[in-house]
């Protein structure tokens, strides 16, 4: 059961480069997050569903957990590796 997805915004602040988490049923945006200071340039979601990895232009990578039956915060920070490649 696939119930959210997953956009990012382009930005040159950390406030401007936002992960947004979307509830498909009704388009409702259920999350914001902002781990990244940088553009999100790529993301991925695991086979099994679980978890979401981000990679961003602030050479950083990030590692959340999905939840997908929570309906207050779906995604969890698990990892954030910061300067991941020079």
């Amino acid at each position: 059961d696939y119930s959210l997805t997953f956009t990012a915004a382009k930005g040159s602040r950390p406030d401007e480069s936002q992960l947004l988490v979307w509830r498909v049923e009704g388009w409702k945006l259920e999350q914001r997050l902002t781990d990244h200071t940088l553009t999100i340039t790529a993301m991925s979601v695991s086979s099994d569903g679980r978890w979401l990895l981000t990679v961003s232009r602030d050479r950083s990578f990030a590692v959340y957990e999905i939840l997908q039956n929570s309906q207050s915060e779906p995604l969890r920070l698990k990892v954030h590796q910061k300067q991941a490649h020079k």
